[in-house]
């Protein structure tokens, strides 16, 4: 089912180790399911987002709530893409974090957008 998300959709352990990433993961990265499975965490994050992503990424491991954050991603090609990020914990019958289920959405075309109308508005003031 997760192959057919149209969304990247990453499923990872409890203390977010790689286990499985979806078609489109795979294919956005230009990596095999081996591969993606030994990438160090932050290694596709653009740089200039990755402590705000750590920082999330940290907070909802000690809370074990879900979160979300906008960060860019490279893509095979070496260009990055915005995409938010929701992080979703699924916990067994006692309440332990078994896995969390990472989907990303991208929203290229809204930031751009966002961009524009900044630029319109600095303009007109």
């Amino acid at each position: 089912m997760v192959d057919l998300a149209p969304q990247l959709v990453g499923v990872f352990g409890s203390n977010l180790e790689r286990l499985y990433a979806n078609r489109m993961v795979l294919d956005y990265h230009g990596v095999r399911l081996d591969e993606w499975l030994e990438l160090s965490r932050g290694s596709v994050t653009h740089p200039d987002d990755s402590e705000r992503v750590k920082a999330t990424r940290d907070r909802a491991l000690a809370s074990g709530t879900a979160c979300e954050v906008e960060l860019r991603l490279r893509k095979y090609d070496g260009s990055y893409r915005w995409f938010l990020a929701r992080y979703n914990p699924v916990r067994d019958d006692s309440g332990q974090i078994t896995r969390w289920y990472i989907g990303c959405t991208d929203i290229e075309d809204r930031k751009q957008a966002e961009d524009r109308l900044r630029q319109e508005k600095r303009r007109s003031a």
